[in-house]
């Protein structure tokens, strides 16, 4: 399993999306570098949403979505 070994902030905008990140990774004894690019985000007190891409060895298209949702809170008697 790879290991982020730095993580630099390349470009960033005012409504973070297009923000561009550097990222290294450890695998073994080699180091790889990747460009991450932050492709949507949403930070509401009801929904967090983040989703980054990159591309992997000028071939693959890699994405990562992390979502999170707030949940009702029942109050029971």
């Amino acid at each position: 399993m790879p290991q982020v070994v730095e993580h630099k902030q390349i470009k960033i905008t005012e409504e973070v999306v297009g923000s561009v990140y550097r990222q290294k990774y450890k695998e073994g004894k080699r180091i790889e570098e990747y460009e991450v690019e932050t492709l949507e985000y949403t930070n509401t007190p009801q929904k967090k949403k983040l989703k980054v891409g990159f591309t992997l060895a000028n071939v693959f298209e890699i994405t990562a979505l992390y979502e999170l949702v707030k949940l009702m809170k029942i109050k029971l008697y």
